[in-house]
């Protein structure tokens, strides 16, 4: 399935910050996620977040010391200012790098994708034009449910353009970028919105 052969109930680590009532500094901590859904793309926790399995290692560790170890080596990134993110149930900083297996459900909340043309026009991009995958298994509804990556809609609308995705969820949501800077192809969290409700 993935190349660390982790199933459900095993459980990776990351690490989560918080600030304390009143108090400027975050508190970093070491936490344990259960994986209680996988397939060959991605795993979930019981609030259906997760990550790719590309992301081990990097936003996910297998052990408490990796994730520890990490940390230590990246605290000044850490300290940085950032964000609360609802969908990733953690801190991230505004600019930070995202992983390409970044993935969203067709059909799910709000998903827009947009194709810039200069500084001031964007045009948007049809949902029926984006590459979509068919998922391994049937969702709740028993239905196969669609989903994209970052990395497909990169690939597909081409590595030369500056290209916005906005996710809004009911009570917040994410907007990603890539191409805003020259020469760079990776995608970077961009902003953060109320959500719709």
């Amino acid at each position: 399935m993935n190349e660390y052969s982790l199933k459900i109930g095993d459980v990776v680590w990351t690490m989560r910050g918080h600030k304390k009532h009143r108090e400027e500094e975050t508190q970093w901590h070491a936490v344990p996620v259960c994986i209680e859904y996988a397939d060959d793309h991605k795993f979930l926790d019981a609030y259906h977040c997760g990550a790719s399995w590309s992301s081990i290692g990097k936003n996910y560790f297998l052990t408490r010391e990796e994730c520890l170890r990490h940390w230590e080596e990246h605290r000044k990134d850490y300290e940085k200012p950032a964000v609360t993110s609802a969908m990733f149930h953690e801190y991230v900083r505004i600019g930070s790098i995202i992983e390409d297996g970044k993935y969203f459900w067709r059909d799910e909340d709000v998903f827009r994708v947009f194709i810039h043309n200069g500084l001031n026009s964007a045009t948007p991009v049809e949902m029926d034009n984006l590459p979509w995958k068919l998922n391994d298994e049937p969702g709740e509804y028993g239905e196969f449910d669609e989903y994209i990556t970052l990395g497909d809609i990169r690939e597909a609308l081409g590595k030369d353009k500056v290209i916005t995705v906005w996710y809004e969820g009911p009570i917040q949501g994410e907007i990603y970028e890539t191409g805003n800077y020259p020469g760079e192809t990776a995608w970077r969290l961009h902003g953060q919105t109320q959500g719709y409700a």
